[in-house]
């Protein structure tokens, strides 16, 4: 009997347990957003707010309830920002594959190096996302650089060799 209820509690799953209290938490491991969450922080300021009610005669409390809602809201403000500079990010990839314009790969290594200097919250999902987008656009920019460089040597698009006066050889 009792190995039939843990074998329901488990689910038949060796990993029942985790499942269980993922499903019971909300939690399932996944980042939901750019940025790391502040709850466990909250959290903790929470119940210190608690333990400093009666000692304090609630002015204790309020201070630290304050400071839980500064961090919530300091986090909202940085998510928000990183999700418009990702979405930034996206658009100036688009625009160069449709313009070729260098201006935009400069862009996204600056601000893809700038956010992953910035930002200790990002979470490693975020940091991993920015660093592909640095890459990808430093590659590019030695693609170019390296066409340019064919082209510099006196070649011409269409492969003929030219001199000083422009003439073909």
């Amino acid at each position: 009997m009792i190995s039939r209820v843990r074998e329901w509690f488990n689910g038949g799953d060796p990993r029942g347990r985790e499942k269980i209290r993922a499903w019971a938490t909300g939690d399932d491991g996944r980042s939901r957003g750019y940025t790391r969450s502040v709850g466990v922080h909250v959290t903790w300021l929470m119940v210190l707010a608690c333990v400093l009610y009666p000692l304090t005669k609630g002015i204790g409390s309020i201070f630290v309830l304050v400071l839980a809602i500064f961090l919530m809201g300091g986090r909202a403000f940085i998510e928000n920002q990183v999700r418009r500079d990702f979405s930034d990010l996206n658009e100036a990839r688009r625009q160069y594959e449709r313009t070729r314009n260098p201006e935009y790969l400069e862009f996204m290594v600056l601000r893809a190096e700038g956010m992953l200097e910035d930002n200790k919250i990002l979470t490693d999902s975020s940091r991993q996302a920015l660093e592909e987008h640095a890459e990808w656009a430093r590659k590019r920019q030695e693609r170019a650089a390296r066409k340019d460089g064919s082209r510099k040597d006196g070649s011409s698009k269409n492969g003929s060799r030219t001199d000083k006066s422009g003439e073909e050889k």
